[in-house]
């Protein structure tokens, strides 16, 4: 299995909330985001499955991956910011059978 981890895009320093999960992107970073899309759509083995953190940033970094790669988001609870990497471990685990997945 190929496995793309994949950082959110350049975030806003502060949400409306208050919460660090709730920070949205950055205009550069839905940029960022788009521009990674169409290059792995057009590398070599693209991701079958996306699946992200519910963070707000990560979520938005997702979507517009899927946009250019013609992928659902899946959100993954396993994911979020306070998940632990033996969690991440079981998730990647469970993704037996999927040639290319990318984690947000």
């Amino acid at each position: 299995m190929r496995l793309y981890l994949i950082r959110h895009g350049k975030a806003r320093r502060q949400s409306p909330t208050g919460l660090d999960e709730d920070r949205s992107l950055a205009a550069r970073g839905r940029e960022q985001a788009a521009w990674l899309g169409a290059e792995l759509r057009e590398g070599e083995n693209p991701p079958e499955r996306l699946l992200s953190s519910p963070a707000a940033r990560a979520l938005e970094t997702a979507g517009l991956l899927g946009e250019g790669l013609g992928l659902e988001v899946e959100v993954e609870e396993r994911l979020s910011l306070r998940t632990t990497a033996s969690a991440v471990v079981e998730l990647i685990g469970s993704l037996e059978g999927v040639g290319a997945v990318a984690l947000v």
